[in-house]
């Protein structure tokens, strides 16, 4: 609309003037127009690649907080379980028999199969006894 509304009146003072009309007064105005337009495309399409990105992030973070409150809770549980581990068998001291721990014996089997997978040093593991 503008480029028009620009040209024509152009135009329209060249031949007031006896002047022979020219493309110009049209060109220029639809030349910026159509630089705004893909300015315009141009700045949308970076601001939806950055909020693309900043809702990965967002994500991701979440994700990571997730697994941090999880490895807390677990922490937290583990020296309960062992706490309570070592208690029932303080309770238990004055039976005759004693049930193994099942924790005894899945850390027995964790530590190795850490050491047929090379984490562990064998020497270490010679260390630890197997639960009765």
């Amino acid at each position: 609309m503008v480029p028009a509304a620009v040209g024509g009146q152009s135009s329209a003072a060249n031949r007031a003037a006896g002047q022979p009309v020219v493309l110009a007064p049209f060109l220029w105005p639809l030349i910026g127009v159509v630089l705004a337009v893909l300015a315009d495309w141009y700045l949308r399409l970076r601001q939806d690649r950055r909020l693309g990105v900043a809702e990965q992030e967002i994500e991701a973070a979440a994700s990571r907080a997730e697994l941090a409150g999880q490895n807390s809770v677990a922490a937290g549980a583990d020296s309960t379980v062992d706490l309570l581990s070592r208690t029932a068998r303080l309770l238990s001291a004055g039976s005759a028999s004693l049930l193994p721990s099942r924790l005894a014996a899945w850390k027995f089997a964790l530590a190795e199969a850490s050491a047929r997978s090379g984490q562990l040093p064998q020497r270490r593991l010679g260390s630890l006894a197997a639960p009765s």
